[in-house]
């Protein structure tokens, strides 16, 4: 269980930052390419939730709860896969 809190805070901590650089840099520049791979990341960072709503959890016009609710499942979910991929690559090196 110690394993997956520490998943869990690194892939918090790298999500909020790789949305908030991608959100300046979409911001901040005029290049289409920038944008596209800023967006991308966007898109990357939302799932599965936007799968259900485009505008999940980052864009939504919920109330401030209900985003925050959105966003730590989201990150529960990825730090869930990160995890189960973290303990399968182990258990095969260790055959």
């Amino acid at each position: 269980m110690k394993l997956f809190f520490k998943i869990f805070g690194i892939v918090v901590i790298a999500e909020l930052v790789l949305g908030i650089a991608a959100t300046i840099a979409q911001q901040t520049t005029d290049n289409i390419f920038v944008g596209t791979i800023c967006s991308l990341i966007m898109q990357l960072l939302s799932l599965p939730l936007s799968l259900v709503s485009r505008t999940y959890p980052y864009y939504s016009t919920e109330p401030g709860w209900i985003i925050a609710v959105m966003m730590v499942s989201t990150y529960l979910i990825h730090a869930v896969i990160v995890y189960l991929v973290y303990k399968s690559v182990k258990k095969r090196s260790v055959k």
